[in-house]
């Protein structure tokens, strides 16, 4: 048996960008293919579900909160805003951070930054609002795959 030779980048065969115009594979399955979610990657699908989960309860919430929580409310609570004006910035801040939601869930990611800030302020502990943060994301994890399995 001859081995087999590696291929190259030209044998590879080139995908054509759906959207090109004059594209022979541009048709009504492939339309549908674009507009549909059916076919969308997944992390359950891919197998990469872990990854998700320690991306939104692990490291979003450390680097959130020692930056809105321990950076910014930290060196705003000794300046002239005090405690509750350096709560209610960071919050805004915070807020700021999650531009993927609409205006009502703008005001829960502010309403949470503030309980989280009111948490920072009451037991002095960043790591606190880290667990807590962690919790919050965990949930929404998990609704949002009993909503997914559910449809």
């Amino acid at each position: 048996m001859a081995p087999q030779r590696p291929r190259n980048v030209s044998d590879q065969p080139r995908y054509k960008n759906p959207r090109e115009k004059n594209s022979s594979e541009t048709g009504a399955a492939t339309q549908k293919a674009m507009t549909s979610n059916h076919n969308a990657p997944s992390a359950r699908a891919d197998g990469a579900l872990w990854l998700l989960l320690i991306a939104f309860c692990v490291a979003a919430p450390v680097s959130e909160e020692f930056f809105s929580r321990g950076f910014l409310y930290r060196g705003w609570s000794e300046t002239f805003l005090g405690r509750w004006g350096a709560i209610i910035l960071s919050s805004v801040v915070w807020t700021a951070l999650h531009l993927q939601y609409d205006w009502f869930f703008f005001g829960e990611v502010f309403s949470i930054g503030l309980l989280l800030g009111y948490l920072r302020a009451r037991y002095q502990s960043t790591w606190l609002t880290v667990i807590v943060h962690g919790l919050n994301n965990l949930a929404a994890v998990i609704q949002t795959l009993v909503l997914v399995a559910s449809s």
